[in-house]
């Protein structure tokens, strides 16, 4: 014969029943689950105890005893259907089942006649005669007069008075009418179980009296009592009581243990089983919103999770209240945020709002890259800086006990704030979709787009439609470009971001790109909101069949996208950050850059005496990319502008930008690149006279230049 185990006793419950699986978004209990998760067992074996006692005449008291979250009301629905459906044996009567809660009665004098009052239920169809009375004598009997006045509803009311009377005028006690009643259920032996739930969450009051009742006055025949309780919390409270005094715990604990005979402790999720359920819940979350981390994410969900997230998720409330957070996550919002930031913000919102609330007050010490924006007279080491921060988590609420673990978090999300405190950053980074970017921060706190933002999907949709041959009708492409026109600041790096992580072939999305960057092209600003477009055009460039290049770099052309034309494929020429080979351009593209760069020159009227600095900027690699191009229009400049002016073409600018306006000064001159097209010592002799001393840092005029290329000539002449 085998040995039965609880796996052969106990069906092993469906996670997924009824409705296909259980809910994160909701905190009811749910019979199903309880045995899950190494639990099997220990219930079992718990139901078998409880259940010995249904032929024992003595009452005995049962403890289900854990944290808040640990499962038990789970586990008292389990064991309730256990006893309820547990089939008579020989001799044995079922069990009868009463739940009473103390929460239900507004005061202790209430719960008091409550308790009887719900005992009086569960004999309503006892045969034993009088057994409902004496209930309801002994309720009388120790209650006060003014209490059982008051339990309208709970007793008849109009035999309250003639009860009480009854019962002093004919000089019966309290104790004479629990003879009376401990007599009558010996006789009968009904087993009774009375399942007492949430008892730690009643007032010290109330939840003396209750163990008052359980321990003196409800200790009847074959009347059985299943407490479920936090134990710490129980002792907590039964320290503020007279019955116990302030502080004494080991008193309070002793006080426990004459109320409860048999305690189970529930056991604690393992590790594994804690590991098992977010696996569970990530999956949910996929499914249900689309929201996923991939391969590239997983490493640094697993060091969070392993490092501070998983240390609160103890219990199954605990991993419920946070994937249920978790799920605020719209399917709309899938690629709006990076998901590993907004599940550790999210663990941080559930578990520590005040810290939650203290980040968004702290944003500009947060956001940016490393070291950022900070303030250059801060000297303070970086354990004075972590300590300062861990003081400012306790003054939000956190535990101290807790505050390393919100120090990590939080350097996982912000590298500002993990090279300031000496923290490890998790491979977190300031760019965006991540929280620790200016553009995306406030989406983490309204798990949103905010107004005036472009969803990061709306990029990629254009992207797609672009690649797909319908960019002409796309209205994802059109609001990219009117956003862009509106906050190019926030907008052009969505577009970097979008272009970077697609698969870029098609020559209409150059076209895109390239419209996109010549917005920017008229606005005077220090930095180039579209220059990583730039670059990310160049990195697709090197990625494209060599006989497929002029195709794109003639759709690119027109008008003033020759700029981006020429920058781009001069960038494409060399090595690629990433590693990638320099593009080589056949003859037709680099005829095809000439072009482009013609049309700009045509457009913008430029010569090599009046030319904007944008537009100096875009020739700049012109006549490394087509040489004979660059030599054609140098040879026809001087035959228009003259020898001296397109010599001066060759001095190198720098510019500044201030209060919108673009100001250029001399910085040098490009020696070894005129000489390509210029006899420096023949000029030096028909313009010896006019050789200056000095040249640099001088404002850039048509004048100054035309001085400055005479003293590079004079310096160049001189040293040979």
């Amino acid at each position: 014969m085998t040995q039965e185990t609880a796996a052969d006793k106990t069906p092993t419950p469906d996670p997924k029943a009824q409705s296909g699986r259980p809910s994160w978004m909701t905190d009811e209990s749910n019979a199903t689950v309880a045995p899950r998760f190494g639990r099997a067992d220990f219930l079992l074996r718990a139901w078998e105890i409880i259940d010995e006692a249904r032929t024992e005449e003595d009452s005995s008291v049962f403890g289900l005893v854990g944290p808040w979250g640990s499962g038990k009301t789970s586990m008292l629905d389990w064991l309730r259907a256990k006893a309820d459906t547990e089939p008579a044996r020989a001799g044995v009567s079922p069990w009868t089942v009463l739940t009473f809660n103390p929460w239900d009665y507004p005061d202790a004098s209430t719960l008091q006649l409550g308790f009887f009052a719900s005992l009086n239920t569960s004999f309503g169809s006892s045969k034993v005669t009088n057994v409902r009375d004496f209930i309801s004598d002994l309720g009388v009997a120790v209650a006060p007069l003014t209490a059982v006045a008051s339990a309208w509803g709970i007793f008849d009311a109009s035999k309250v008075v003639e009860g009480a009377a009854k019962l002093l005028g004919s000089n019966r006690s309290a104790d004479a009418a629990r003879r009376k009643l401990v007599k009558i259920l010996q006789e009968a032996k009904t087993p009774v179980l009375i399942v007492i739930d949430d008892l730690d969450r009643i007032s010290a009051d109330e939840l003396l009296l209750t163990l008052k009742l359980v321990r003196q006055l409800g200790r009847l025949p074959y009347v059985h009592y299943l407490l479920s309780y936090d134990e710490s919390t129980i002792l907590d409270v039964l320290t503020r009581t007279n019955l116990i005094g302030d502080g004494h715990i080991a008193r309070a604990r002793d006080y426990m243990e004459k109320v409860v005979q048999i305690r189970f402790d529930v056991p604690q999720l393992r590790p594994s089983d804690v590991f098992e359920l977010t696996n569970e819940a990530l999956r949910d979350l996929e499914e249900d919103t689309g929201h996923v981390i991939d391969d590239l994410a997983r490493p640094r969900f697993q060091e969070a999770y392993e490092r501070f997230i998983s240390k609160r998720l103890v219990t199954p409330r605990a991993l419920r209240r946070y994937f249920a957070q978790a799920r605020i996550l719209s399917p709309r919002f899938v690629g709006e945020v990076d998901l590993v930031d907004f599940l550790i913000v999210t663990w941080i919102r559930t578990f520590e709002p005040g810290v939650y609330a203290l980040l968004q007050t702290r944003r500009d010490h947060l956001i940016g890259s490393v070291p950022g924006n900070a303030d250059p007279q801060d000297t303070r080491s970086p354990e004075t800086i972590r300590n300062d921060w861990a003081k400012a988590f306790v003054d939000a609420g956190t535990r101290p006990s807790e505050t390393p673990s919100l120090v990590f978090a939080v350097a996982s999300l912000f590298p500002r704030f993990a090279h300031a405190t000496g923290m490890p950053s998790g491979g977190s980074s300031h760019l965006g979709p991540h929280i620790a970017s200016e553009d995306y921060f406030d989406r983490y706190f309204t798990a949103g787009v905010p107004d005036g933002d472009l969803r990061d999907s709306v990029v990629r949709h254009a992207i797609q439609d672009l690649e797909s041959g319908v960019g002409a009708t796309s209205d994802a492409a059109e609001r990219c470009l009117k956003i862009l026109q509106e906050n190019p600041g926030r907008t052009a790096p969505k577009v970097a971001m979008a272009a970077g992580d697609a698969k870029i072939t098609a020559p209409d999305t150059f076209a895109w790109l390239a419209d996109i960057v010549i917005q920017d092209f008229d606005r005077v600003h220090t930095l180039d909101w579209t220059l990583q477009i730039q670059r990310e055009i160049a990195r697709r460039l090197r990625e494209l069949p060599r006989d497929s290049i002029e195709t794109v770099l003639r759709r690119m052309s027109g008008g003033r996208r020759g700029a981006v034309v020429a920058t781009s494929a001069w960038w494409a020429t060399e090595s690629g950050a990433d590693g990638t080979l320099p593009l080589e351009l056949t003859l037709g593209a680099k005829q095809a850059v000439t072009e482009a760069l013609r049309d700009l020159l045509a457009i913008e009227g430029a010569t090599v005496v009046n030319m904007r600095w944008r537009i100096r900027e875009a020739l700049n690699g012109w006549d490394e990319i087509h040489p004979k191009g660059f030599a054609a229009w140098i040879d026809e400049e001087k035959k228009l502008r003259g020898e001296l002016e397109t010599l001066s073409w060759f001095v190198r600018l720098s510019a500044s930008f201030e209060h919108g306006v673009e100001h250029t000064r001399i910085e040098g001159f490009q020696t070894e690149k005129a000489r390509k097209f210029f006899d420096l010592e023949d000029i030096a002799n028909k313009y010896a006279d006019e050789l200056p001393d000095s040249y640099m840092r001088m404002t850039d005029t048509p004048e100054n230049r035309r001085t400055a290329a005479l003293g590079a000539v004079a310096e160049a002449t001189s040293t040979n």
